[in-house]
């Protein structure tokens, strides 16, 4: 009975979740364990982030992020 319960709640938490692509720094920095600092040295390096406008807060594309650490393996 708790099991179905239980189930029942999940696949509904599951069918309307949707994954972030664009993160905030925040964000950015527990998806990739770092600091807030290597993602500014990131970025100075040439991390793309996205600037949707002029007070924007730069976004970070999960893509990316993925893309510079595979790149930066040692």
């Amino acid at each position: 009975m708790v099991n179905e319960y239980l189930d029942q709640k999940l696949a509904g938490l599951l069918n309307t979740f949707v994954p972030r692509r664009y993160l905030n720094q925040q964000q950015a920095v527990r998806y990739t364990g770092t600091s807030p600092a290597t993602l500014n040295e990131w970025r100075d390096h040439g991390m793309k982030v996205i600037i949707f406008g002029e007070k924007s807060r730069p976004k970070y594309d999960v893509k990316d992020l993925d893309e510079w650490m595979e790149k930066h393996k040692v």
